[in-house]
């Protein structure tokens, strides 16, 4: 099981909008400069990637409960606020706990498109078993791309990552064809173009 956050550690968000050691200093309590508010849209995106990368990968993706929400929290005992149920009215939360100056909020609650993707990928997972159960060959390692193949007797998944901060082109294997299972794109051949911070689960047809 790949866990990937708890009880006492930093929600993922938080975890991802912050460049620190994993559970160093993270907490606005051991760190003033630690944010503790809303990410910004770029920390947004980079879970998403992450997200696409522990579905396809080996092992059972383990999620704690929230997340799929789109909460964020610091480290113990942060993360441990209540369940951001949908429906539900939240008052605004602190941004800046414990820093000086002038308090700043953000409006809390159900984030409908986090969960939508966390449902579009356990949904990709449950349908296509050899994500869970196929075998792994590392296509591209190369700076921030990252690209790799899940793959049994029968079928054949590729998962390819663009980090650059630019559109970049990926050449695929000649002779086939490819359905992007994150947007339904059919009929994908020859080469592949992901813009910046994205990526694409290809399956073969």
């Amino acid at each position: 099981m790949n866990v990937s956050s708890s009880h006492d550690t930093p929600r993922l968000l938080t975890d991802f909008f912050n460049p620190n050691k994993y559970k160093f200093k993270a907490s606005p309590n051991d760190d003033p400069l630690y944010k503790t508010g809303k990410p910004d849209q770029e920390t947004y995106q980079r879970l998403k990637l992450y997200l696409v990368h522990l579905f396809t990968s080996i092992g059972a993706p383990q999620i704690w409960n929230g997340e799929e929400m789109g909460m964020w929290g610091a480290d113990d005992p942060h993360p441990r606020k209540p369940l951001w149920w949908k429906g539900l009215n939240f008052e605004p939360e602190t941004r800046n706990n414990v820093q000086p100056g002038t308090k700043m909020f953000d409006p809390v609650g159900f984030n409908q498109n986090q969960f939508d993707w966390y449902q579009k990928l356990i949904k990709i997972r449950t349908n296509n078993p050899v994500l869970s159960t196929g075998d792994i060959e590392f296509i591209i390692t190369d700076g921030k791309k990252l690209a790799y193949k899940r793959a049994d007797q029968r079928n054949e998944i590729l998962v390819i990552f663009n980090l650059e901060s630019t559109t970049e082109v990926f050449n695929l294997p000649e002779k086939s064809k490819y359905s992007n299972l994150l947007n339904n794109d059919k009929n994908i051949a020859r080469k592949v173009i992901i813009p910046p911070l994205s990526s694409v689960i290809l399956k073969k047809m």
